[in-house]
C-alpha cells in the first residue's frame, strides 16, 4: 500500500523507508495538540497567580462604623471578600459571578450574624451593597 500526505501542491510518499519518522513527528504533533493550554489554566486554584486581590473599603448604612479588607478574585469567576471594622466585626464569604460583571455572595461574621451581599465590577475596580443582620453597609473596591 502507497500512502502520501499532500498540502497545497506538494505531496510526500509514506513508504516503508520514512513511515517511522512521520509516526515520530504525526505523535508529537498530536500530543503537542493535545497538551496545550493557557498557561493560567494549568494553575492549582491555590496557586497565588490564580487570584486577584483589592482593597475594600466601606460604611455601615446606619452609622459611621467603617470597614476595611479583601476582595480576591479567582480564575474560575468565583472569590472571598473578607472585611474588618473599625468595632472589630470580621466577616468573610464567598462569591461566584453571575454574570459578566456581576457577583452575588453571603458574608459569615465572627459574631454569628450573616447576610447577602452583591457587587458590580469592571475587572479591577467595583463597588457593591449588602445587608448583615439587617443592617445595610456600601462598599468599593479596587
Amino acid at each position: 500500500m502507497n500512502l502520501s500526505v499532500s498540502w497545497g501542491k506538494s505531496s510526500l510518499p509514506i513508504d516503508s523507508k520514512n513511515s517511522p519518522l512521520w509516526a515520530i513527528v504525526l505523535a508529537g504533533l498530536l500530543l503537542g495538540a493535545c497538551s496545550w493550554t493557557r498557561a493560567a489554566d494549568r494553575r492549582p486554584p491555590s496557586d497565588p497567580r490564580s487570584t486577584l486581590t483589592l482593597a475594600v473599603e466601606g460604611i455601615m448604612d446606619d452609622g459611621p462604623e467603617l470597614f476595611t479588607g479583601t476582595v480576591d478574585r479567582r480564575l474560575e469567576h468565583e472569590g472571598v471578600l473578607a472585611i474588618t471594622s473599625d468595632r472589630g466585626l470580621r466577616c468573610r464569604g464567598e462569591f461566584a459571578y453571575v454574570s459578566a460583571n456581576d457577583a452575588k455572595g453571603t458574608l459569615n461574621c465572627t459574631n454569628g450574624l450573616s447576610g447577602p451581599f452583591q457587587f458590580e465590577s469592571n475587572g479591577k475596580r467595583g463597588k457593591g451593597t449588602g445587608r448583615i443582620a439587617g443592617r445595610g453597609f456600601t462598599f468599593v473596591f479596587g
